[in-house]
């Protein structure tokens, strides 16, 4: 278990505010000095990660965070950093000082009075946040029976699922579609353009004229782009009417990520046809490309840190995937342009996009080959 890569481990966060133990607790939990400990506050100031072996549970990967009420421009830094964590977390851990914890909890708990716990959970994936809730309600529930507490409704479980409060499928599914659609499609579209002029022997007329190799990719994806342009519009309408899922984050995100990402689709689809020769080819070969990694390797069906080590890099070579956590966080989170995971899939996207198209004109040979 010790060569578990850290992306196939659970992850857990542990919050709190500065001096509020955190970094005690993981000491005690490790039992090893891993984290910094003192008497002053904002001692820790990045996340402090440490991957162990937690039986009967498994490999899980803890992580220390700089206290939420941290102070001071670098404080905002560090606190906003804390928050980042909690993308990239499976279980979250919040320790409160005892001199600002609710002693009204364990006073009503005594006295068999009844209590509430309030549990919040990731619910982007429905069945993963189903299993949540059954562990939760079973590790609950186990520590009930042991105060035999089960019988006399002390304790009351109150879980809240974030995202997608419902659990609906339709909330998991549809914004991962998304980006299959918009992959697909265009990509088929561009596939067949020089393969076709290729079948046809129009593609001489390029080779004996005086048009560059730019000029001759810009001419041919300009009318492709505009027509894809046109079905951001309407699979949108399509998404919010239709399946009405919600809409919570910047639509000036979701315009300028889609309008990037069909770039890459479409030159995805010209780099095919420019090295087969026959359409048939170039639509099989299309297809493979981008159906496969559009359903398995996007985040759609399963999240991409459940993914094996293999599947996980493979996931982060496609740029599906990096549009998809775009996708999911303006329909259902909503962080946009605060999130800095999000800036930087953007800023990914766009090199993707120079980088198909600077493949696209190297590939394309103005001779007879």
């Amino acid at each position: 278990m010790n060569q578990t890569p850290q992306s196939n481990r659970t992850h857990i966060g542990i919050f709190g505010k500065r001096n509020a133990g955190k970094s005690s607790l993981l000491n005690a939990i490790l039992e090893q000095k891993i984290a910094l400990v003192s008497e002053i506050g904002g001692t820790t100031t990045d996340p402090v990660k440490k991957a162990m072996e937690l039986l009967p549970y498994g490999p899980v990967l803890f992580i220390d965070t700089a206290g939420l009420d941290d102070e001071g421009t670098l404080g905002t830094l560090r606190s906003n950093r804390s928050l980042e964590m909690f993308t990239q977390i499976d279980f979250a851990i919040l320790v409160h000082p005892s001199d600002d914890i609710d002693l009204d909890f364990e006073k009503n708990i005594l006295k068999n009075v009844k209590s509430e716990v309030g549990i919040f959970i990731d619910a982007s994936f429905p069945s993963r946040a189903t299993t949540i809730t059954n562990y939760i309600q079973g590790v609950v529930l186990n520590l009930a029976s042991e105060l035999n507490l089960q019988s006399s409704n002390t304790i009351t479980l109150n879980n809240r699922n974030l995202f997608n409060q419902a659990l609906r499928d339709e909330e998991m599914i549809v914004p991962g579609l998304l980006g299959l659609v918009l992959l697909v499609s265009p990509a088929i579209l561009t596939a067949l353009l020089v393969a076709k002029e290729k079948e046809k022997g129009t593609i001489f007329n390029f080779y004996s004229s005086s048009v560059t190799k730019v000029e001759f990719v810009i001419a041919k994806l300009s009318a492709v782009f505009a027509l894809a342009s046109l079905n951001i519009f309407l699979l949108f309408l399509l998404v919010i009417y239709l399946f009405d899922l919600p809409f919570r984050g910047s639509f000036l995100l979701y315009i300028v990520s889609s309008e990037i990402y069909i770039f890459i689709s479409l030159s995805i689809g010209f780099v095919i046809s420019i090295l087969v020769s026959s359409q048939i080819v170039a639509v099989i070969v299309t297809l493979l490309m981008t159906i496969l990694p559009g359903f398995l390797y996007s985040g759609m069906l399963m999240p991409i840190s459940s993914m094996g080590s293999e599947a996980y890099i493979i996931a982060h070579i496609y740029p599906v995937m990096y549009y998809n956590h775009i996708i999911y966080d303006v329909f259902l989170i909503g962080q946009g342009f605060d999130s800095s995971k999000i800036v930087f899939y953007l800023g990914l996207l766009i090199a993707y996009a120079i980088g198909f198209f600077i493949l696209s004109i190297s590939l394309l040979k103005k001779e007879i080959r």
